[in-house]
């Protein structure tokens, strides 16, 4: 299982990854991760990565051919991923798709930053569009890490134990 993760700030995130489980788990290489910085793909002076709303309305949202760039250059290296946008107006994310999501081979979920996403990139290029709860965050990155965490609990071997994964609190 392979997570691609596209956002503004890997550095918030990175760390994550760096000790318990899911270090162990990328050591043993059960999963791995990247991390895609739209802003290396703004074709802007200066790496801009914001934009206004075509509709209008206060606030920015994420500079949508940057991250097109970037979600191309994602599916390039990746053909067959499966890639997830994170707002908080979505389907609720549960246990039941991480089971499923687990089965993937390779996910890319997209954090929004700002006031989100341009539609269009949504209905371009989303397999799925989640939401981890009614809530506002700052960006999709907590986000992301819940859904890595949950999805990689799902792959065998990442526990250790497989009767870790019995009589979880969601299971039934």
């Amino acid at each position: 299982m392979r997570f691609s993760i596209v956002t503004l700030f890997p550095h918030l995130i990175e760390s994550y990854f760096s000790d318990s489980i899911l270090h162990r788990a990328i050591e043993q290489g059960l999963i791995g991760v990247d991390f895609v910085n739209p802003r290396d793909f703004s074709p802007h002076r200066f790496a801009k990565t914001d934009n206004y709303q075509v509709g209008g309305g206060a606030g920015l949202v994420l500079e949508p051919l940057a991250l097109s760039n970037a979600l191309d250059f994602v599916k390039k290296k990746n053909p067959k991923t499966h890639i997830i946008f994170l707002t908080p107006c979505a389907k609720l994310f549960s246990q039941n798709d991480a089971k499923c999501l687990s089965k993937k081979s390779h996910i890319t979920l997209v954090c929004g930053r700002y006031e989100g996403f341009d539609e269009r990139l949504i209905e371009l290029y989303a397999d799925e569009v989640f939401s981890i709860g009614d809530f506002i965050l700052t960006g999709g990155e907590i986000a992301a890490l819940c859904l890595c965490d949950s999805i990689s609990r799902q792959v065998e071997g990442v526990l250790g134990n497989s009767d870790s994964l019995q009589g979880e609190s969601y299971e039934e």
